[in-house]
């Protein structure tokens, strides 16, 4: 990170035309997160723990939950940094729909007969889908009687690759990373800066970040 905005703001032709062929190859490799890679080292948890909950934009908080923390919205985050790698964790912050945890899925299925059904994907074989309905019962459906299916995009927007900083969203990364247990809220609700209940993942004095 520190390396991109020293190039950015030289003045030097041989650095401006080596970051210029960069962000030609980044564009060039067909990859969306490659611009962002940066964020995938470094960081500190605590400044991201504050984004997640306080980020004047859209606090991711007021969707998904930390350790009893947050709102339902979205998926519960608390085991995230142990379940998933640091590149699934910058994709889901750039590009929500890329992959949508299931039951926060919306799967529309238009049937050949012409009739539609709505609903989170409850389960999958080769032979069937289940959908769960708004109003909690399931849907079965033969996959030979599909005629259209069709995913909604993430109801989260995408937009974090634009209001957050380069530095915003590598400590957001680093604080996702290091949610890899539960830790239970025992002074309860909300501390200055983000979750009480986080204080021991995402301390000021870490440094790095990375476990």
């Amino acid at each position: 990170l520190e390396l991109i905005e020293a190039a950015e703001k030289s003045q030097a032709p041989a650095v401006q035309a080596r970051w210029a062929r960069q962000q030609a190859a980044w564009k060039a490799s067909g990859n969306p997160l490659a611009p962002y890679s940066f964020a995938l080292e470094g960081g500190k948890p605590w400044p991201g723990a504050r984004e997640f909950f306080e980020n004047q934009v859209l606090p991711c908080g007021r969707c998904h939950k930390v350790s009893g923390n947050g709102g339902e919205a979205g998926p519960d985050l608390t085991l995230i940094g142990k379940d998933k790698s640091p590149e699934y964790l910058l994709e889901s912050v750039i590009l929500p729909s890329a992959h949508i945890a299931q039951g926060f899925d919306v799967v529309t299925v238009t049937l050949k007969n012409g009739s539609t059904e709505t609903g989170s994907l409850a389960s999958e074989t080769g032979s069937q889908v289940v959908l769960k309905r708004a109003d909690g019962s399931n849907a079965t459906i033969a996959k030979s009687d599909i005629a259209q299916r069709v995913t909604a995009p993430s109801s989260m927007p995408e937009i974090y690759g634009q209001v957050l900083t380069r530095s915003q969203l590598r400590d957001m990364v680093a604080f996702l990373k290091v949610l890899n247990q539960v830790r239970p809220d025992t002074e309860g609700g909300m501390g200055q800066g983000g979750p009480r209940a986080m204080q021991a993942t995402a301390s000021e004095g870490k440094t790095g970040g990375h476990e």
